[in-house]
């Protein structure tokens, strides 16, 4: 079978490398700055992060003129792993682990200080 290559889109990559310096920078960064990590134009980096600030994922501080990311990516990372169901991602883990040492297992998670099994 031929495996079809598809086109990388490079804004889109451009932006998920603006958004990992911000997370991995954890603060405020000036635009210059991101420009020179990311190697591209100043000019090209603000249009991305215009879009980026009008979608509401970052923000520009008034006083220093920095960005830095909002909690937005939080709030969606939040949302998506709440679409995952621990036990169903565990489950086959769990079952290896007790045949290879012949020992029953069980996921506990803390919830409100509490450990749940």
């Amino acid at each position: 079978m031929i495996e079809k290559k598809v086109k990388k889109n490079q804004s889109v990559e451009k932006v998920l490398q603006i958004i990992e310096l911000l997370v991995s920078q954890g603060g405020e960064m000036r635009l210059q700055d991101i420009a020179d990590q990311v190697n591209s134009p100043s000019s090209t980096v603000l249009r991305y992060l215009s879009t980026l600030s009008s979608f509401g994922y970052v923000y520009q501080n008034a006083d220093s003129s920095k960005y830095a990311l909002t909690l937005k990516l939080a709030q969606l990372g939040s949302l998506v792993s709440g679409q995952y169901d621990i036990r169903n991602l565990v489950h086959d883990d769990l079952v290896a682990l007790s045949k290879e040492f012949q020992e029953s297992s069980c996921l506990a998670i803390e919830e409100d200080h509490e450990v749940v099994y």
